[in-house]
């Protein structure tokens, strides 16, 4: 298949497709649950219920975009290229946790709040450190 043998950036376009539609969709699953009133959900068991919701929602989406980043191996990454995926997933997820809240202040009966947003942030941070601790990681050069 054509597709599979197209190339961009030296990787071949299915890898990116691949790669990426997984976290697209996982982010527009997340805009359409924020986008549903509270009343579309269970009642909450105990206090702060919602929290380890959005730790596991945003730590799915945290690994879904570190998978997305180095598809199609998982071994012998550089330190380096760690080191700035892990940022740039964690600035990724925060922005769209904050963008999540704001959207929530303009559907009925929701509301944004700093401290889901924090728990968004909590899962993030545990799922790369999750990814972090199984990448095969190769060594820097001296």
């Amino acid at each position: 298949m054509k597709v599979f043998q197209m190339k961009c950036r030296g990787r071949p376009i299915a890898y990116l497709i691949l790669g990426w539609l997984p976290p697209i969709l996982w982010g527009g699953i997340i805009f359409y649950l924020s986008s549903r009133p509270a009343s579309a959900f269970p009642s909450l068991w105990f206090p702060q219920q919602d929290k380890i919701a959005h730790i596991i929602e945003y730590g799915i989406f945290a690994i879904l975009i570190f998978r997305a980043i180095f598809l199609p191996t998982y071994h012998w990454i550089p330190i380096s290229r760690l080191r700035r995926a892990t940022i740039i997933i964690l600035i990724a997820t925060a922005l769209y946790g904050a963008s999540d809240e704001v959207h929530q202040i303009f559907v009925p009966t929701r509301t944004g709040s700093v401290t889901d947003w924090l728990a968004d942030v909590t899962g993030a941070c545990l799922a790369v450190a999750f990814c972090l601790y199984f990448a095969r990681r190769k060594p820097e050069a001296k």
